[in-house]
């Protein structure tokens, strides 16, 4: 029983140490990316994510709506020192630097004038 009550608490610690990691491993990375967080029902996310497929920024959405990405906004929101109790969409990441509701130009110039 013993045995069984320390494997339960391991698995428990890995899955958040996995969690932690998850959140973060985009910034890891050196190449610049854009991550916009958002709602398909969303008209601003839906004209952000028009104006970056019409000038070819490439990105990744993430649909806050799934709690794993709503997690992983949540905590890069609170590590930026934004609230994180009512907020404008989409909130979008920028190789680190995070930005509510940015106009869709500053968003390309941020990306395209990021460091390699």
């Amino acid at each position: 029983m013993k045995n069984l009550i320390l494997i339960c608490a391991l698995a428990y610690a890995g899955y958040f140490a996995y969690q932690k990691y998850d959140a973060y491993h985009v910034e890891r990375n050196s190449d610049p990316y854009i991550a916009v967080y958002g709602r398909d029902s969303c008209g601003y996310t839906s004209n952000l994510r028009t104006y970056l497929d019409s000038v070819g920024a490439n990105y990744e959405y993430y649909s806050i709506d799934d709690k794993a990405s709503a997690d992983r906004l949540h905590a890069k929101m609170k590590n930026a020192g934004i609230s994180t109790r009512r907020y404008n969409l989409p909130v979008v990441d920028v190789s680190g630097e995070i930005s509510v509701r940015p106009d869709p130009r500053e968003v390309v110039s941020k990306y395209r004038s990021a460091p390699l």
